[in-house]
């Protein structure tokens, strides 16, 4: 979690509870200068509340971490939020949530309007100190006369205000107003009520509380005033007289200052009128100092069992349901082996069937295949001569054949032949006039000499197979 959230949802949380506290509690009573010392208390706890670390010290009470278990932490909501969608394993995650930076978007969306509302009060602040140097301020008075269209207004110890746009009852009555104002520093008040809109202004509590508090400070100064002696309805019809002028010339003003105009002028009027509440119910902002305590302990404590919470929740929560999600598969799964095994055993008898075929047709392949890769017989050039038995003399016209190829040679006058034939290949001899046949085997043998006997008249045929 990004510690800028970190710590505005702790300062919230502090903020509305102590409002919650001032507005069913404090809202309708008469003591402002109670209220007034609340609402300042409640805008520095609200700031300082989140910063503070007391853990290490709670963490030694036992009833702290037992409490602690009731109270979520921030930073694990946070969390918790941002993991959920994770957890949904079913659901389609938008495309949107993977490419934009949710976190970095608000952060920059909080940063450039608090940015904003600082720059417009110090432009205010400068606008200010602009006046308080440029015009010179009466001697022996804290009254700085100005000759603008401005509301009255005081800042700190000094009183700026236009002389010429108010009657001398009037002005005695806008001094007097703007004095109580200084004397009680009340621009301390407006400060830190801007500070705090310009932290928390997404949320509406602050602005809520930064108008309770200037119109808790002008009863409250309203009041000194009456006090110091004015008539209470001639202070009346002057701020009216004031108001209207104001409204009918649009004066500018401040809201950094403490104004004599005030917009809720009504109320101002119905608080003066009022009847004090009775001093015993002052007693009932003694619930200030239980009531920072338990703002303060919802804070520190929040964060105590962050660890233990993560792995309880989110953690534990992951892992039964990832346990549940294995304990169904399992259940499926057991529930299909017998399925599984059947189609087991059908595909083994598939795959012997398969075998049995694949070796029938591979039988007449392989003997296909051996034929086909064994080595061709190298070719022999055979040549000789053939002679007669009879009479020693070599025979002519003696057909010399390759037994089962269209290969063949005939003797010449000296009864000499020559042939190129494959090895082991059987060679017929033939001529008419001869009765004897023959039969050589050779073996790489490259000069064969035949010998016919040609005893009876008939056709001789020898057959001679080389080896």
């Amino acid at each position: 979690m990004i510690p800028v959230f970190s710590y505005l949802l702790k300062a919230n949380i502090v903020l509305i509870a102590l409002y919650g506290l001032y507005f069913l509690c404090f809202r309708r009573d008469t003591f402002y200068g109670n209220i007034r010392w609340y609402l300042l208390i409640a805008i520095v706890s609200v700031m300082i509340f989140p910063l503070v670390d007391i853990s290490a010290w709670l963490k030694s009470r036992p009833a702290a971490i037992e409490v602690s278990q009731y109270i979520p932490s921030v930073d694990v909501v946070y969390q918790y939020i941002i993991a959920q969608p994770s957890q949904l394993e079913h659901a389609a995650t938008p495309v949107i949530a993977q490419t934009i930076p949710f976190n970095l978007i608000l952060l920059w969306c909080w940063l450039l309007v608090t940015v904003f509302l600082l720059g417009k009060m110090l432009f205010q602040l400068a606008c200010i100190v602009r006046l308080w140097y440029c015009y010179p301020q009466r001697k022996n008075s804290a009254i700085t006369a100005i000759d603008r269209n401005i509301q009255p207004f005081s800042f700190f110890g000094r009183i700026f205000l236009n002389p010429a746009l108010h009657s001398e009852d009037e002005l005695d009555e806008i001094v007097a107003h703007e004095q109580v104002h200084c004397r009680q520093r009340h621009s301390i008040d407006n400060l830190l009520a801007e500070a705090l809109v310009c932290l928390c202004w997404f949320n509406p509590v602050a602005w809520a509380l930064r108008r309770d508090l200037k119109q808790n400070l002008e009863y409250y100064t309203d009041r000194i005033t009456l006090l110091s002696g004015f008539d209470r309805k001639h202070y009346q019809y002057s701020l009216l007289r004031v108001c209207a002028r104001q409204a009918h010339k649009s004066g500018y003003a401040f809201q950094v200052v403490n104004h004599f105009h005030f917009n809720h002028l009504k109320k101002r009027i119905v608080m003066m009128n009022k009847q004090k509440s009775p001093r015993i119910m002052s007693a009932k902002y003694l619930l200030v100092i239980p009531a920072l305590a338990a703002a303060l302990l919802t804070v520190q404590i929040s964060g105590l069992q962050a660890q233990e919470t993560i792995g309880n929740t989110i953690f534990e929560n992951l892992v039964v349901e990832q346990m549940q999600e294995t304990q169904l598969i399992a259940k499926e799964m057991q529930q299909l082996i017998p399925e599984i095994q059947q189609k087991v055993q059908e595909m083994q008898l598939i795959a012997e069937l398969r075998q049995q075929e694949v070796q029938v047709v591979a039988e007449p392949i392989q003997r296909e295949v051996q034929v086909v890769t064994e080595p061709q017989q190298q070719e022999v050039h055979v040549s000789g001569t053939v002679i007669n038995i009879n009479d020693g003399k070599t025979m002519r016209g003696v057909l010399v054949t390759a037994v089962g190829m269209n290969i063949r040679v005939m003797t010449d006058a000296n009864g000499k032949y020559s042939i190129s034939v494959p090895a082991s290949t059987t060679l017929l001899f033939s001529s008419s006039g001869v009765a004897i046949t023959r039969e050589v085997a050779l073996v790489n043998q490259q000069t064969i000499d035949v010998v016919i006997s040609g005893a009876q008249p008939a056709i001789g045929v020898t057959r001679t197979t080389l080896g």
